[in-house]
């Protein structure tokens, strides 16, 4: 782009090679005014021309262009701090220099929740910082490793290398950033334990997250801190470790203690407004200030947990609070995860159009701010919902998607969820040979996890196909009796475990089925009203009219 007014305009060598470079049409232009922008004809020629100069030639233009850039973007360089940097690279500039606009153009990719992106500017300026470290520049570089790692587990999922950053910070501050505020300093490093609890959590290892848990929670006794906002972060983290084993109580009892560590005018506060977010605080500086967010993110935890419990109507309830606490500070990520929380609410209680406009609005701003896990999420989600409308082929093409997505990320957790979903569409398709492979797959991760949700999720799963089974061998009555043992004996083993009130209701809704199986009707009978009674009152009304439609067959 050319603007006249700026120092180009005296430029009398540009000028010239402009206008013939335009007579022989190798470039194009476009605007007027003060505005003109000039375009090569083809891409290749860019190609042709950069390939034809030399190294010391490129280097030097490349340096002329970051210098424009940064001149005709005065006042806003964060917009074209990206553009910049490459240039800075290609220039072999000053690596302090190309951090500078790395960082700069991480922070103005974090702002807007564009954690892949951000994690990409971050590593740059990591990269390029290290070749020049120093004990002066110790914090920055802790401080974008912070950053790096958050991005890397928001945006791409990969909670491995997420964790290896973390730790690497950690072993910075632990060898470096000893200082006589010993409660600053362990604070620090128990959100850097917890950070990494998660990153273990994420991939399934709840041994290891209990491990970095604990950590965090021994720095903070030795360091005789009680109460905060730290503390609140691990009961937080604690709530949601409880969550993956099933114990639904002891989750909400530490979620609500969470909620009393922070201080009531805390709680009173108003939400942080956008524009204070432009300092682009990391997740960790946020906690140590006082942690506004945990507001948000517990309303909705406590909504995922009464889902578990199977309090719908509670559970939405939490979910709007969160929304409407996301929404007025404009947290992108957040409002995203909350609208398939109520994606998945609305579809439990048979609100298909609601389901679906959550939902659609969770996958947009998933797909926007480049969050994997969350999308893969959401594909499920509507995985489910095309099977409740009756779509089993779109139904499949989803939580094939979901399923890719969760085994790229190394999440074990739904990558055994999300293959006993499946098993239930290809059920529904007939397809029992390769849905049976899906609950080998369930299973087999399940209990490397030693998951009971997911353990009995997979046991129910695998009932429904026994069934399936024994009612296509009718004749055989010796086959059929056995797949119905089989099958009770499954359900029977899913309810003795911590499962979530759908796994349960569903359980119970097929034991339902092999009683009726066995020819005992009454018995039956009274078995599909108990469920359908359960489910009307936890508004689970997917399971209710299961119920109805099979005891309208008794």
């Amino acid at each position: 782009m050319l603007e006249t007014g700026s120092d180009t305009d005296d430029n009398d060598t540009i000028l010239p090679l402009l206008d013939e470079a335009w007579k022989f049409g190798v470039i194009t232009d476009e605007g007027s005014g003060t505005r003109i922008t000039y375009h090569f004809w083809h891409p290749l020629l860019v190609t042709y021309l950069y390939d034809d100069l030399s190294s010391m030639r490129r280097a030097k233009l490349h340096k002329q262009a970051a210098e424009s850039i940064i001149r005709l973007n005065k006042g806003r360089e964060e917009n074209v701090a990206a553009t910049v940097t490459m240039h800075l690279e290609k220039a072999g500039a000053d690596a302090a220099r190309i951090v500078y606009y790395a960082e700069l153009a991480g922070n103005n990719a974090y702002i807007v929740s564009a954690y892949a992106d951000a994690a990409t500017h971050y590593q740059t300026a990591v990269h390029y910082l290290k070749k020049i470290q120093s004990r002066d520049t110790l914090p920055q570089l802790i401080s974008l490793l912070e950053r790096l790692a958050e991005c890397t587990m928001n945006g791409g999922g990969d909670s491995e290398k997420a964790c290896n950053i973390f730790y690497e910070a950690l072993e910075l501050r632990r060898s470096h950033m000893t200082t006589p505020d010993s409660q600053s300093e362990a604070s620090q490093q128990a959100l850097l334990w917890d950070q990494m609890s998660w990153t273990w959590r994420y991939r399934g290892d709840l041994q290891q997250a209990w491990h970095c848990w604990n950590q965090g929670e021994q720095l903070l006794r030795d360091a005789d801190i009680a109460g905060g906002p730290v503390w609140a972060r691990l009961y937080y983290t604690r709530s949601n470790l409880y969550q993956l084993e099933g114990l639904y109580e002891q989750a909400l009892h530490s979620a609500q203690e969470a909620l009393l560590l922070l201080d009531v005018g805390q709680q009173q506060s108003p939400v942080r407004a956008p524009s204070e977010r432009k300092m682009c605080k990391t997740l960790m500086q946020r906690i140590i200030e006082g942690y506004p967010d945990l507001l948000g993110r517990l309303q909705r935890h406590m909504g995922s947990i009464a889902v578990d419990m199977g309090q719908l109507s509670q559970a939405l309830a939490y979910q709007n609070k969160a929304l409407a606490f996301f929404e007025q500070s404009e947290e992108l990520r957040q409002i995203a995860h909350v609208s398939s929380n109520m994606g998945f609410i609305h579809l439990k209680m048979a609100q298909y159009s609601q389901a679906q406009a959550a939902l659609r609005r969770a996958q947009w701003l998933a797909e926007s701010i480049g969050d994997r896990p969350l999308l893969s999420l959401v594909s499920s989600n509507l995985g489910e919902l095309d099977a409740a409308l009756g779509d089993l082929t779109e139904a499949e093409k989803q939580y094939e998607v979901a399923l890719k997505l969760s085994i790229v990320l190394g999440d074990r957790e739904y990558t055994s969820k999300w293959n006993s979903s499946l098993a239930g569409i290809l059920q529904a398709r007939g397809e029992l040979s390769e849905a049976a492979r899906c609950i080998r797959q369930a299973f087999s991760v399940a209990r490397s996890m030693h998951n009971s949700p997911s353990i009995g999720q997979a046991l129910v799963a695998l009932a429904n196909i026994r069934l399936a089974q024994a009612t296509a061998v009718q004749a055989d009555e010796k086959k059929r009796t056995l797949l119905l043992c089989h099958a009770q004996k499954d359900i029977e083993r899913a309810l003795d475990l911590e499962v979530e009130a759908e796994t349960r209701m569903k359980g119970q809704l097929a034991l339902a089925q092999i009683i009726l199986m066995r020819g005992r009707q009454q018995e039956a009978r009274q078995a599909f009203k108990h469920i359908m009674e359960e489910a009307r009152s936890t508004e689970h009304l997917q399971i209710m009219e299961k119920a109805r439609q099979w005891l309208a067959q008794v």
